[in-house]
C-alpha cells in the first residue's frame, strides 16, 4: 500500500474522481471495494473535508483524541443540506420539517460528546454496559427471545427477520431491562423504523418529514416511559445510568437523565436489531459454518464477529477534528470533517485477506465495526451477548429455520440492512439434531 505523502488536503485525490457521486451514494459497499482497489488511503472529500478508506489509517485517527464527534450544529446543518436538495429536485415542494427534535435526540447522544468535557457522562453511559454487567442481562435475553419464538411457531408461515424477529427481541429486550411500562414496545419498534429514514443519502422530503416528526415522538414517549420507570423504581439499569448522569452537564445546564437515556438507548432498540439480522443473514448463506456451530455453540461469538464485520450496521461516520492533527506528512487543520468509512476498514485486504469470504475463524481484533479509540460505541458488549443468545436459540436441536427468497440491501443508506429477509420458523415434529437450513 502506498500512505499518502502530501502536506495539504487540497494535493489529496477527489473521491468523486474515484468513485461516481451517484454509486457513492447508491453502495457504499460497492463504492468501498473499488476504492481499496487503488493505493491511497485518504481521499478529498467535494465538502473540503477527508475520507478515511484503509484500516490503519482508520484505526489511527479513531484513536487520535483530536479526532472528535462531531458537533450537534455540524450534524443538524448537513442533515439540513440534504434536505434542502432534496426539496430542489422535489419540484415546487414545501414540506415542513422542524429542526428541533434532531437537534434535542442528537444533543443527548454519546456520539455528539467529546472529552475531555464529556467523559464522566460517557463513563457513566458505559459503565453498567461493560462485559461483566452485561454479563448479567443474559438470563432475562434469553426469556425475552423464548417466548418470541414460541410466538412466531405459534403463527406459523413465514416471517421478516429483521422486522419480526431481530427488532422486536430488541425492542422488548431493553424495555424489560430498563422497566419501562408493558405495551409500548410495538410503537417504539415502528418508531425506529420511522427514525431510520434520516441515515438516507438523498432522501425524499417527506422521508425527513417522518424521521423528524418520529424522532419528536419518540423522545416524548422514551422520556416519559423513564420518567415513569424511575418514579416506580428500582432498576439496576435505569439506577447506574441516571446516577452518573446527575451533576454531569451539557451546554453548561443539567443533564436531563430521562432525555439522556432516550437518546442513547435509540441504538439498542435499533442498530442491535440490525447487527443482529446481518449476522445470522451471512450464517444462513454458509451452510459449512451453520454445522459447526451446531456441533459447537461456543462459536456464536466468532459468527457475529464475522457476520458484522462483513456487514457492519453503522457504514460510516464524520468526525471533526478539535485541534490541528498530523496524519503521516499531512495537516488536517481543526474544523476538518473526517469521514470514517467502517464498511472499508472491515474489507480492508491488508487487514483481512480475501475480506468477502466468510470466515468465523479470522481474528476480529482489527475490525472497525465499532468504531475505536476515545470514542469507541459503548453498547458494543451487549450487542455482541444478543447476537451470541439469537445464534444459540436459532442453532439449539428441535428449532427449523428456512431462508425464503433472496435477501436484498436496502441502496443508499449509511445504516448496512436488508429490506426484506424472509424466513420460516417452525419446530419439527422429529429432530435428529435441530436444523437451521
Amino acid at each position: 500500500m502506498t500512505v499518502t505523502q502530501t502536506e495539504a488536503i487540497s494535493d489529496l485525490p477527489l473521491l468523486t474522481d474515484l468513485v461516481p457521486l451517484a454509486e457513492w451514494s447508491r453502495d457504499l459497499c460497492s463504492a468501498s471495494r473499488t476504492l481499496l482497489a487503488g493505493d491511497h488511503d485518504l481521499l478529498r472529500h467535494p465538502d473540503g473535508g477527508v475520507v478515511a478508506v484503509r484500516n490503519a489509517t482508520i484505526r489511527s485517527l479513531a484513536e487520535d483524541p483530536a479526532v472528535g464527534n462531531a458537533p450537534v450544529s455540524f450534524l443538524t446543518g448537513r442533515s439540513d443540506d440534504r434536505l434542502r436538495r432534496a426539496r430542489e429536485t422535489a419540484e415546487g415542494s414545501r414540506c415542513p420539517v422542524d429542526a428541533e427534535p434532531l437537534r434535542h435526540f442528537l444533543r443527548n447522544q454519546v456520539f455528539t460528546m467529546n472529552p475531555p468535557e464529556h467523559t464522566e457522562l460517557r463513563r457513566a453511559l458505559a459503565r453498567p454496559l461493560m462485559p461483566r454487567p452485561v454479563r448479567s442481562f443474559v438470563g432475562l435475553a434469553e426469556q425475552v427471545l423464548d417466548a418470541l419464538l414460541e410466538e412466531l411457531v405459534a403463527a406459523g408461515g413465514e416471517i421478516d427477520f429483521g422486522r419480526d424477529l431481530a427488532a422486536v427481541f430488541a425492542t422488548r429486550f431493553w424495555t424489560e431491562q430498563l422497566g419501562l411500562p408493558d405495551g409500548h414496545a410495538a410503537r417504539i419498534q415502528h418508531l425506529m423504523e420511522e427514525m431510520n429514514l434520516q441515515f438516507r443519502f438523498n432522501p425524499a422530503p417527506d422521508d425527513s418529514a417522518r424521521a423528524r416528526a418520529a424522532t419528536r415522538e419518540y423522545m416524548a414517549l422514551l422520556e416519559s416511559l423513564v420518567g415513569r420507570a424511575l418514579e416506580a423504581g428500582p432498576n439496576d439499569l435505569l439506577d447506574v445510568l441516571t446516577a452518573g448522569a446527575r451533576g454531569s452537564r451539557l451546554d453548561d445546564e443539567p443533564v436531563d437523565v430521562r432525555a439522556n437515556v432516550a437518546s442513547n438507548f435509540f441504538d439498542a432498540f435499533h442498530t442491535v436489531g440490525v447487527a443482529i439480522t446481518n449476522a445470522v443473514h451471512h450464517l444462513l448463506a454458509s451452510p459449512e459454518h451453520l454445522a459447526a456451530l451446531r456441533r459447537d455453540p461456543a462459536l456464536a461469538a466468532q459468527v457475529f464477529a464475522e457476520g458484522t464485520r462483513i456487514s457492519p450496521p453503522l457504514m460510516l461516520t464524520t468526525r471533526v477534528t478539535l485541534a490541528d492533527v498530523r496524519h503521516g506528512d499531512l495537516l488536517l487543520p481543526a474544523g476538518t470533517a473526517v469521514h470514517m468509512i467502517w464498511v472499508a476498514g472491515n474489507h480492508d485486504p491488508d487487514a483481512f485477506p480475501d475480506p468477502e469470504r466468510f470466515d468465523p475463524s479470522r481474528p476480529a481484533r482489527s475490525a472497525t465495526t465499532f468504531g475505536g479509540g476515545a470514542h469507541v460505541c459503548p453498547g458494543r458488549n451487549a450487542a455482541r451477548m444478543l447476537g451470541e443468545v439469537v445464534l444459540h436459540a436459532l442453532t439449539a436441536p428441535g428449532l427449523h429455520v428456512e431462508q425464503v427468497g433472496t435477501p436484498q440491501w436496502v441502496e443508499g443508506s449509511g445504516i448496512r440492512h436488508l429490506d426484506s429477509f424472509r424466513v420460516r420458523i417452525s419446530r419439527p415434529a422429529t429432530s435428529n439434531d435441530g436444523d437451521l437450513a
